[in-house]
């Protein structure tokens, strides 16, 4: 009897301990809105450690090993600082958290069960006490598949996460440029209001005098007016596309920083005319590639699980003292089901990846051809623009100038080339950062930012 009691014991501790040995502990992390507010402030300010080695690009953008926004933000460190801060690059991260979460333990096989029931003996008043430890058997194996799947599922999330990487580093290096050209047509519209005012100052001092009429006075105030507008809408732009630029770095939109991007230097790549190796290196595509292999492992294991499952495992009963061990095996008579539903959603769900992929090369290639015409248009009217821009821009400078010190009282004439100098000097301007736009555009739809040489698998190792 002694020794029946310690069995049942060496049971039950033996149930306890496979219960919480892989538990996991809970861990209180509690959101606290000041200290969230203070940490975006302090990265507003502070110098910090960016990137942990000496790169000094990747995928042909600048980066720093530190930080410091307090003397000026270099382009540089803006894109260290999106990759360490960007909304949308941590979004990214953290549902991929999630999906790697929920690929933690695909393809482990099922947990042992345990049976222990004890029950009163129909003789007597003895107690019964069988238990059981069973273990599947995997003759069929489709937890290897299920396991290769999530493995592919994985790379897939690499590949999109990186693409979001891409499309932040690019959209940093497009509002880089879009805030220098800013600041340029802020000063193109200053000079206008510096010139308009002069052209009012002189207008009043010739219709006080009858040298023209009331006409010419108005049209010269009214370009005045409409010169402070556009100065002040260029100025609301320009500040708008600045705090556009802190949030995409996770700063405060108002952080007292400054930008020092110098003179923004188009990326060093080129993109081959229609290059289909890059193309096929693009990020989407290649996530849509290792999707397409976690769903031909998924159909693998669900035509392995049509199979009957075995399971074995030792068993033990007490019965009055006297206890007895034995060994047994089950398994599924597949006759009623026969995992079809399962298998045909696999198939169907393998050929709905397909499709998403051609789908998306087609997008792709259409998007490549458009940004390739456009950018072609562009470098040739920028070319044609900047063979007569200087000339121009000296000849209407000249004849500004020039009927200011007349007395032939042109001011309409002055008026008209005070207009046409700030017009061709904007559209060089505009036509540049669409050029520039246009190129990175190019770069991160083709795939050449990404290396021929470059392996996300050993990123992830």
């Amino acid at each position: 009897m002694r020794s029946y009691h310690k069995c049942e014991k060496l049971v039950i501790a033996l149930l306890a301990v496979a219960l919480f040995t892989g538990c996991v502990t809970y861990t209180p992390k509690p959101l606290v809105p000041l200290e969230e507010y203070e940490a975006i402030r302090l990265r507003s300010v502070s110098q910090h450690e960016g990137t942990q080695t000496a790169d000094v690009e990747v995928f042909g953008f600048p980066v720093v090993p530190e930080i410091n926004p307090g003397d000026g933000i270099a382009l540089a460190e803006a894109n260290t600082l999106a990759l360490f801060y960007s909304p949308m690059i941590l979004e990214t991260r953290r549902e991929l958290q999630i999906a790697d979460a929920v690929l933690l333990q695909a393809g482990t096989p099922e947990n042992p069960e345990f049976f222990f029931g004890p029950r009163w003996s129909t003789e007597g008043t003895g107690l019964i006490s069988p238990a059981s430890l069973t273990f599947e058997i995997p003759i069929f194996d489709e937890h290897g598949p299920r396991r290769e799947s999530a493995e592919h599922e994985v790379v897939r999330n690499r590949w999109l996460l990186l693409q979001r990487e891409l499309e932040v580093l690019a959209a940093v290096q497009k509002q880089a440029i879009k805030l220098s050209a800013l600041r340029d047509l802020e000063g193109i519209s200053k000079l206008q209001v510096r010139r308009s005012e002069e052209l009012v100052g002189w207008a009043e001092s010739l219709y006080s005098g009858g040298d023209i009429d009331s006409f010419s006075l108005q049209v010269a105030r009214r370009t005045s007016e409409f010169a402070r507008t556009q100065l002040m809408e260029t100025t609301l732009k320009k500040k708008r596309q600045k705090r556009e630029l802190l949030v995409s770095l996770g700063l405060f939109p108002d952080a007292e920083v400054s930008f020092d991007f110098g003179d923004i230097s188009l990326l060093r790549i080129e993109s081959s005319e229609g290059g289909r190796e890059e193309l096929v290196r693009h990020p989407t595509l290649k996530a849509l590639e290792e999707e397409y292999k976690a769903s031909e492992e998924a159909l693998r294991a669900e035509v392995r699980g049509q199979y009957p499952h075995l399971a074995v495992g030792p068993q033990y009963e007490g019965d009055r003292g006297e206890p007895t061990i034995g060994f047994g095996i089950g398994f599924e008579i597949p006759i009623f089901a026969q995992n079809d539903t399962a298998v045909a959603l696999a198939e169907s769900k393998r050929d709905f990846v397909r499709g998403e992929y051609q789908a998306a090369l087609l997008e792709l290639l259409k998007n490549s051809a458009n940004l390739r015409d456009e950018l072609a248009a562009l470098e040739k009217r920028l070319n044609e623009l900047e063979a007569n821009a200087v000339r121009e821009a000296k000849e209407l400078n000249r004849v500004f100038s020039s009927s200011l010190a007349s007395a032939d009282k042109a001011v309409l004439e002055a008026l008209s080339a005070a207009d046409s100098l700030a017009e061709t000097l904007s559209e060089e301007i505009m036509l540049r950062e669409r050029r520039n736009l246009t190129h990175i555009e190019l770069l991160l739809v083709s795939g050449s930012l990404v290396p021929k040489e470059f392996n996300i698998e050993e990123k992830i190792s």
